[in-house]
């Protein structure tokens, strides 16, 4: 390996990691009051949402989290390849779990939208925001995956 290569790695690494811990923490400190603002779920829905969200956005946090521990497995053009082959085992896991809790938290907003609009509230912005809020860690963590920890197995 150059050292070139392990230099724009340790960087993607380093850079990806920080911006996952701190839009998790956003999308977490934003999500979360976001979905009192709707005017379409109440009570349980709004729970399980809010639950689901929490398990993305953790997973999302874990990825960033795994991405800084990555760049210490890189040195001068040497690859720790025992490490590396961890990281890249438990980031998939991470990823996998962020998209369960994506996916439920999802469905969870969708059923919430569709009874409240069958007894006549519209859905409005903050339902679509809380639908972004829902996928955005799942797919952080799937470009973070792909783009990065992907690059470094090899």
């Amino acid at each position: 390996m150059s050292i070139e290569w392990s230099r724009k790695r340790r960087r993607q690494l380093g850079l990806t990691g920080s911006v996952l811990v701190l839009v998790s923490l956003a999308v977490a400190g934003a999500g979360i009051p976001l979905v009192f603002s709707l005017p379409d779920m109440g009570g349980v829905a709004e729970i399980l949402w809010m639950g689901f969200l929490a398990v993305s956005v953790f997973f999302s946090f874990g990825m960033g989290v795994l991405c800084l521990l990555g760049v210490s497995y890189i040195k001068n053009g040497w690859l720790n390849l025992t490490a590396a082959q961890g990281l890249w085992r438990s980031s998939l896991v991470v990823w996998i779990f962020s998209v369960i809790g994506g996916v439920l938290g999802a469905a969870v907003l969708a059923l919430g939208t569709a009874s409240a609009a069958r007894d006549g509230a519209a859905p409005n912005v903050a339902t679509a925001l809380c639908f972004l809020a829902t996928i955005l860690p799942a797919a952080m963590c799937g470009a973070a995956w792909t783009t990065v920890v992907q690059k470094i197995r090899w």
